[in-house]
């Protein structure tokens, strides 16, 4: 495929009104990938927290369709599989919490923010790591299945092995 990584895409008025009507004009997989564009996140961040819907394959779908067009611009505000950092040195806790509310945002929206506030309260900053990640995964789970979580959260995992 050929998608600009450091392009960032937004979602069309027919890709807008797919997801406030929930007209079904796509599957459900391709309604999940549109979810997560918001204008902001480029192609790179999109692909990485995508992987479970579909990936590069999902968006370039999304573009063909006219469901999401080409922003602008360069830059994402989600963390890259390396940026989700781990344990306590280099400020590692607010990479994971940030990857954690990136990852969850195109699912279960803003509002996903407070909840992962919530659960980031119970892990003291030095040994925020799995189990703040298992919570998280335990809070996407209500929406999303065990597989799609697991490869949702998987680039945070890694980084803290």
């Amino acid at each position: 495929m050929g998608l600009d990584r450091n392009v960032v895409p937004r979602k069309t008025a027919r890709g807008q009104q797919e997801i406030a009507e929930k007209l079904d004009s796509i599957s459900p997989q391709l309604r999940r990938a549109l979810l997560i564009v918001d204008g902001v996140k480029n192609f790179e961040t999109l692909f990485q927290l995508g992987k479970v819907f579909g990936g590069e394959a999902s968006f370039a779908a999304l573009l063909e369709a006219g469901m999401i067009e080409i922003a602008g611009g360069s830059g994402g505000s989600a963390p890259s599989a390396s940026a989700a950092g781990g344990g306590a040195t280099g400020g590692g806790t607010l990479d994971l919490r940030k990857f954690a509310i990136d990852a969850l945002k195109g699912v279960y929206g803003a509002g996903i923010v407070k909840e992962v506030d919530k659960i980031a309260k119970k892990y003291p900053p030095e040994t925020m790591g799995g189990e703040f990640l298992d919570a998280c995964a335990k809070k996407a789970m209500m929406m999303m299945n065990k597989n799609e979580v697991k490869q949702l959260l998987q680039p945070a995992y890694d980084s803290i092995r």
